[in-house]
């Protein structure tokens, strides 16, 4: 199996950010530790009580996640992306706060888009309490250069990470399978062995994309494992590797069609 040519931790550039990007995630590691179990409860709070979000089957969910993280091996976790809040509503189903609090490895990072959440500053303490690196997109090679470095530094060191493989919310409330990009196949080809767990959520009464799922909305969620691999190099090796984990969410929406026009 041939991959890219990896980043090398021990190249000058690399160095340059991680030596001094170590301490700061440090930092914010142990802030989110001490926040978790007040921040998490009043978030949990809001969805739970103010939107009144169910999870179908919950129990079994949290029971599966916790089974699929067991191994010590870098995790990645691709779901699809229809609302703003995916990524919120998916810690909240894989795990209660005070797990978390003794857990919280198992609490996945994001990368957040930038304009998501900087014009406020309360946003912005949360984003960055909530094992956040934000990204700009309109930012140059540099910076995404050094976010994908330090996404891949934590992964090597066992912090699980939840990537939208689509890039951002589909307009179709569909998978796309025409305009692939190519994010998580870079990310996977610097990685080998990559665990990529790919999450399929969908709401009962999710028709379109949207801000936020419906008030009372009940949600389904499925898993998928998938060990990506490919002989290719470069971009070719990006886009095959990012074409596999999307067809992967693709089957798993098929077969959520299939169950529910089913009635199953």
């Amino acid at each position: 199996m041939v991959y890219s040519k990896s980043i090398d931790e021990n190249t000058s550039f690399y160095k340059k950010y991680l030596n001094a990007d170590y301490f700061k995630l440090f930092i914010q590691i142990v802030l989110g530790i001490l926040a978790i179990l007040p921040l998490g409860s009043a978030i949990v709070y809001v969805l739970r009580f103010k939107l009144q979000y169910k999870v179908r089957n919950l129990k079994e969910i949290r029971k599966t996640y916790r089974e699929l993280t067991k191994s010590r091996q870098p995790i990645l976790i691709c779901p699809n992306h229809l609302t703003m809040i995916d990524s919120v509503i998916l810690v909240w189903a894989f795990g209660s706060m005070s797990w978390y609090f003794f857990n919280y490895r198992k609490l996945t990072w994001n990368v957040p888009a930038v304009e998501n959440f900087k014009n406020t500053r309360l946003r912005s303490i949360i984003t960055y309490l909530s094992k956040c690196i934000p990204v700009d997109r309109k930012g140059s090679k540099e910076h995404h250069d050094h976010v994908l470095w330090r996404t891949i530094y934590l992964m090597k060191r066992l912090q699980v990470f939840t990537y939208f493989p689509e890039g951002g919310r589909s307009r179709t409330a569909r998978i796309d399978t025409e305009n692939i990009r190519y994010g998580v196949g870079k990310l996977a080809a610097e990685i080998p062995n990559l665990k990529v767990i790919c999450v399929y959520m969908r709401g009962d009464g999710q028709k379109d994309y949207s801000e936020i799922p419906q008030k009372g909305e009940t949600l389904n969620i499925s898993f998928k494992v998938i060990y990506p691999k490919t002989e290719y190099t470069g971009l070719r090796a990006h886009r095959d590797l990012s074409t596999q984990i999307i067809m992967t969410l693709k089957d798993m929406e098929d077969e959520y069609f299939a169950s529910h026009q089913s009635g199953q």
